[in-house]
């Protein structure tokens, strides 16, 4: 919503984040939408006398199911760009990932030489073997055609018990309606029938549940009673 974020921009404001595909809805900003961003940003800058940056937030690029994910650094150009491998080659547990900084974004330079302090002082780097193998198959990716499988095949279950959602367009979560107001309480009920699932009030939505997909087949199929009685349950 262009119109809200322009809306909620203050003089205090230094820096818009945006994560797309997103955690955790899985949906991803489309071109015209990232350009309007842009927009609303430069004008924003202009209106408040300072530099408003940028930073896309892009760890689930590589996965996606047919819809694009615009360049940001082409729409804006300052704007600061956060990678990881840890989901597009699986390597979670790795922490391996970097950052890029439009050469054109204003005090380029000073934004580099000061991520790269906060690596140095505070980060504990990866270790170098993992470096030295990521550089190996930089490009490569993970097989999407296995999450893809995996998102239909909990969209049909979710479906099938009545369950309200928008199919995600990346990454590997469905974020569905949660059946009563308490999210969390729902939450609790799922875990009685032994399914895991985050509260949307933890990503700032309340009223919402997500589930991750990054599951084996059968760990999914296997779900689909707990999710119908779940939901029994929460209706009375």
């Amino acid at each position: 919503d262009l119109a809200a974020i322009a809306k909620a921009i203050t003089w205090k404001t230094r820096v818009v984040l945006i994560n797309s595909p997103n955690n955790p809805t899985g949906a991803i900003y489309s071109a015209e939408e990232i350009n309007g961003l842009g927009q609303v940003l430069e004008a924003a800058s202009a209106r408040f006398k300072k530099r408003i940056y940028l930073v896309s937030d892009e760890p689930y690029r590589s996965i996606t199911y047919g819809a694009p994910v615009p360049p940001v650094l082409a729409a804006y150009p300052h704007t600061v760009v956060v990678n990881s491998f840890s989901k597009e080659l699986s390597l979670a547990g790795e922490r391996l990932g970097y950052l890029a900084v439009n050469p054109a974004a204003e005090d380029a330079e000073a934004i580099v030489a000061a991520a790269s302090v906060v690596n140095a002082m505070h980060v504990v780097n990866a270790p170098s073997l993992f470096q030295q193998a990521v550089a190996r198959v930089i490009g490569a990716t993970v097989d999407v055609s296995i999450y893809q499988r995996r998102r239909d095949l909990i969209g049909g279950i979710m479906t099938a018990a009545g369950y309200e959602f928008n199919l995600p367009e990346g990454a590997f979560y469905l974020f569905p309606k949660s059946p009563i107001a308490d999210d969390t309480r729902f939450t609790e009920i799922l875990r009685g029938g032994r399914i895991l699932v985050s509260p949307g009030r933890a990503f700032g939505a309340p009223g919402y549940f997500r589930i991750s997909y990054a599951v084996p087949d059968t760990t999914i199929i296997g779900s689909e009673e707990g999710f119908r009685r779940a939901l029994q349950k929460a209706q009375g």
